[in-house]
């Protein structure tokens, strides 16, 4: 019984280790992942900032290329959605109209 008495503070710190592993293993991990993802945001907030000095774009010097007579017709879409799409807007008109 005193054997057990002496090597429980020992188990107990053993154990205690083998709890802690995994969450500081996956803090180790978290932290790496924190730091790649704020070296990603500086370099995206530094390339936005060059893009903004730039003079804007010139306009092409050469035209287009003729589209094909078998060319692809996009729908033009209209300026506001449709009226059926109003539950998205103002929702007291709707509850009214109840």
């Amino acid at each position: 019984m005193e054997e057990l008495l002496r090597d429980l503070p020992e188990i107990f710190e053993r154990k205690f280790q083998q709890r802690l592993q995994p969450l500081l293993e996956r803090q180790d991990r978290l932290l790496e992942d924190n730091q790649h993802l704020r070296q990603q945001m500086r370099q995206l907030t530094a390339t936005n900032v060059e893009m903004r000095q730039l003079p804007p774009a010139a306009p092409a010097a050469t035209p287009a290329p003729a589209a094909p007579a078998e060319a692809l017709q996009l729908p033009t879409l209209p300026d506001k959605p449709p009226k059926r799409w109003s539950f998205l807007g103002n929702r007291s008109d709707s509850n009214r109209a109840a």
